[in-house]
């Protein structure tokens, strides 16, 4: 609500209309919403991807595939880092409750699901909030894994 660009859903409508076609969409969205300026629960901010997911599917430039990214977990101290005032209190509990909220909403939208926090990132150790570079590359290499496994489907 504080920057006017910065809205999914009228992002994802553009994305996919300037990409079509789109054969397969990732979504890996959801940390920047456990601040509590916002005041959701991990339920909640699974119900707003789902919102994404019905624009995917409805939109005239609809994606083939969808696979669903849970963020990693916060560290469990991240509030005592940098940005961490941005996202206490409760910020660490919440994101933990993000993969189990983002499977229910993969497995009702009948999407694919992948919970990054299996991979047991370091995270940035300057905030514990950010991947770092080593994460980034893990993560990658895994989405690349799963999208050729989705796309030859």
């Amino acid at each position: 609500p504080l920057t006017a660009d910065r809205r999914g859903y009228e992002q994802l409508r553009l994305a996919l209309e300037i990409h079509a076609p789109v054969d397969l969409l990732i979504l890996h969205l959801g940390t920047n919403e456990l601040r509590p300026m916002f005041g959701l629960s991990a339920e909640m901010i699974a119900v707003s991807v789902q919102r994404l997911v019905t624009l995917a599917r409805t939109s005239e430039f609809r994606a083939g595939r969808i696979l669903l990214l849970a963020p990693h977990p916060l560290l469990p101290d991240y509030d005592r880092m940098r940005f961490g005032f941005l996202f206490s209190p409760g910020g660490y509990e919440k994101s933990c409750a993000l993969a189990k909220a983002y499977e229910q909403a993969a497995r009702a939208e009948d999407v694919d699901f992948f919970d990054c926090g299996s991979l047991k990132m370091e995270l940035n150790q300057i905030d514990g909030i950010h991947y770092n570079r080593r994460d980034i590359r893990r993560l990658a290499d895994k989405v690349t894994e799963l999208a050729r496994e989705i796309l030859v489907q």
